[in-house]
């Protein structure tokens, strides 16, 4: 199981992090359980005040799956005390104070704001972390015993520890080159049997053979403007040809594959003031390229039964390999593949051009 400290350290440092590219003279103290206060420290006539910060483990559930594989979900509580400057009654007089207050304030939430925008996922000593953040919390003006006066935020993190575990933001999937940015995602693949119904057996069971397999995906998303959203807007609309199809693409990291689909049933909900939900499914399409229609930026190049081996591309484009045949997706201007010795050119406006 990974040490509490661990996350802290982690913590600590990604808030040091955030501090350094938003440019903010401030300085962070982030510990856990009994860490230690940091005072103000004195250097000549430079005086350099920390925020401290206690990371305390609100709630933590640990079970173990029958292997022995640990499952864990931790919630932590970071509280945040920034010291506020102490003025004179002349300077508090003039509003001094006030400006001085909530440009340090300020400045504590925009680090706090940076921190906590999204969810994160990483591998630590083995476990497939996901961290979640919410929004910093508000508290209330106080006198603090070594602080004195002081404002304070809290924030919430919930931890998801699985020992080996699988993350779903390291399943990634490219549609048309483009990354799907999607909430839930199924995968699935059946396959259809012929059953033998006169099987000896005792008990009379059917015995099965496979014949066929039909593999799916379909993924839950918000509507969002850009190039998916008008693919999906002219499925809607009656605008895109009934075979159009696409290239789906997806990675683990380890391995990568490319499958030639059809856009099957498109769910479009909306609701009062919500942004509108999508639920897309694709299904793997027959490799008849005398049937499929294609969008206007791809080309195709059939290489016949030879193995292809892609080089590096030139050029703004994207090259996948389909059953044997290279289908270029151009993207503007003029897109060069390397296939074994010799050059395919594509460009949006010609054919594909083989030198």
């Amino acid at each position: 199981m990974i040490e509490f400290s661990v996350l802290t350290n982690r913590l600590s440092n990604k808030i040091a992090r955030i501090n350094t590219d938003l440019n903010l003279d401030l300085n962070f103290n982030v510990v856990s359980d009994t860490g230690e206060y940091k005072k103000p420290v004195r250097v000549g006539n430079t005086v350099t005040e920390y925020i401290n910060c206690l990371l305390s483990l609100t709630s933590s559930d640990i079970s173990n799956l029958t292997d022995g594989t640990v499952v864990a979900t931790q919630t932590a509580r970071l509280d945040v005390i920034v010291g506020l400057p102490d003025l004179t009654a002349d300077e508090e007089y003039n509003g001094k104070q006030f400006e001085t207050v909530n440009e340090k304030i300020d400045k504590v939430r925009q680090v706090l704001s940076t921190l906590t925008q999204s969810s994160e996922f990483e591998t630590i000593d083995n476990y497939s972390v996901s961290i979640i953040y919410q929004n910093a919390i508000s508290g209330e003006r106080n006198i603090v015993a070594n602080i004195g006066d002081s404002y304070t935020f809290s924030v919430y993190i919930y931890y998801i520890l699985i020992e080996g575990g699988i993350n779903t933001r390291s399943l990634v999937f490219n549609l048309d080159g483009t990354i799907l940015p999607y909430q839930a995602v199924s995968v699935i693949k059946t396959k259809t049997y012929d059953s033998n119904v006169y099987s000896n057996t005792i008990d009379g069971a059917v015995k099965n053979t496979p014949i066929q397999s039909n593999w799916s995906a379909t993924f839950e998303l918000p509507a969002i403007s850009g190039g998916f959203w008008n693919t999906i807007l002219e499925i809607l609309t009656g605008e895109d040809m009934l075979n159009t199809a696409h290239i789906l693409s997806f990675t683990d990291g380890t391995i990568r594959k490319n499958y030639l689909v059809n856009i099957g049933e498109v769910t479009l909900n909306g609701e009062t003031v919500k942004n509108a939900g999508l639920k897309v499914s694709f299904f793997e399409a027959d490799d008849n390229y005398y049937l499929l229609d294609f969008p206007d930026n791809y080309k195709q190049y059939n290489n016949g039964k030879q193995e292809i081996k892609l080089k590096p591309t030139t050029g703004v484009g994207f090259a996948f390999i389909v059953n044997k045949r290279i289908i270029i997706y151009t993207v503007s201007g003029e897109t060069t593949i390397q296939t074994e010795g010799k050059t395919v050119l594509a460009t949006n406006n010609t054919e594909m051009i083989q030198t």
